[in-house]
């Protein structure tokens, strides 16, 4: 996944880490509070993956003051760069305002357990407004999402998605409801580690991860294909 660079413009980024009240994508300022739980997982992941280009982008930016305050100041200035070099990227980038709250508003749920054991639901087909579809209209959601998503899926040059890493939800469903997006499991599914453990542990049908049904659309090949062509950096 490339950095945020291209589609959210890593300077703002680091802008925004420092409040810890909304996120801006795409132009448009959303509440922390009114995300989607699936959102702001996206978003947090994002950030952590992320983590050493912001943390050097920061140290970029106290350099710059350094040097262009006066003497005074950038005494200053040169001791908050001394400190941020002092602190490890993960741990830097945890400690940022919008990051603290990121993890405060998704906390586990107490009954967060049982989901181990139960069956893995999902969509049993693509929707009609699939993004996965190829004959959808392409930007219906902005590139910065598809970026936020990047790590639902293998890596470009072989590998898997990790055990622990987010799944693509359906993009219909509600709010602590969600279900595995039919499209993504027919794609990507295969090389999801937590969907190979679904499978073996018999909380999915293996037939969910085969994108040849009968009837189906035609769908994009790999989580690359579909951002691309969403205009991310993907």
């Amino acid at each position: 996944m490339g950095t945020p660079a291209a589609a959210l413009h890593r300077e703002h980024v680091v802008e925004q880490l420092r409040q810890n009240t909304t996120w801006q994508c795409g132009g448009q300022a959303t509440p922390l509070d009114a995300m989607r739980g699936r959102h702001r997982r996206a978003v947090l992941n994002l950030l952590r993956v992320n983590a050493r280009t912001l943390y050097l982008l920061r140290k970029v930016e106290l350099e710059r003051r350094v040097a262009a305050s006066d003497a005074a100041t950038a005494v200053a200035w040169h001791a908050a760069l001394v400190h941020h070099l002092t602190v490890p990227p993960r741990q830097w980038l945890d400690g940022q305002p919008l990051v603290r709250r990121l993890v405060e508003l998704d906390q586990p749920r107490p009954d967060g357990g049982a989901a181990m054991t139960a069956p893995l639901r999902h969509a049993a087909r693509p929707c009609s407004e699939c993004p996965w579809r190829r004959d959808q209209p392409v930007g219906r959601f902005p590139a910065c999402r598809y970026d936020a998503l990047r790590d639902t899926a293998a890596r470009p040059g072989g590998g898997s998605a990790p055990l622990g890493a987010p799944m693509f939800a359906c993009h219909k469903t509600a709010e602590g409801r969600e279900i595995a997006c039919a499209g993504w499991l027919a794609v990507e599914g295969a090389r999801h580690v937590g969907i190979r453990l679904a499978v073996v542990s018999g909380r999915l049908d293996v037939e969910a991860l085969t994108p040849t049904h009968e009837g189906w659309p035609d769908l994009y090949r790999s989580y690359g294909d579909l951002a691309q062509a969403n205009g991310a950096t993907t």
